[in-house]
């Protein structure tokens, strides 16, 4: 669920599309449309378990704002388990701060914070 400020940055098309519209007491907000939501997983998962819940290479990461708080050591741990369990075209969100700069992992910066993988 988005607050409506939110979503200013979202063109009115991809929010009918995607998005259903509800007032929440005096506020307006959005709510990702079932159609959307039974074709993704959204998942809470342990990033340092040794493995990860999925069976199926995913399209989508979003870890914003969360490797931050490791060291270097465990943020290369960390996405080296990501990359294997990416789809071979699949990308992976980061917060604004956080880079990969130095660490060998298999990913490509596309734009600030969205990465692919790479070949190998």
């Amino acid at each position: 669920i988005y607050e409506e400020h939110t979503m200013s940055a979202v063109p009115e098309m991809l929010r009918l599309k995607y998005f259903d519209r509800f007032r929440e007491g005096d506020h307006w907000k959005y709510r990702i449309k079932t159609k959307v939501k039974k074709h993704a997983l959204f998942h809470r998962i342990n990033l340092m378990n040794q493995q990860y819940p999925f069976v199926h290479p995913l399209d989508l990461i979003f870890c914003r704002n969360v490797l931050i708080y490791f060291n270097r050591q465990t943020q290369a741990e960390v996405l080296k388990k990501f990359r294997r369990h990416l789809s071979p075209q699949g990308y992976l969100l980061l917060g604004h701060t956080e880079g990969l700069a130095g660490l060998h992992n298999g990913f490509c910066n596309i734009i600030p914070s969205v990465f692919t993988t790479t070949e190998g």
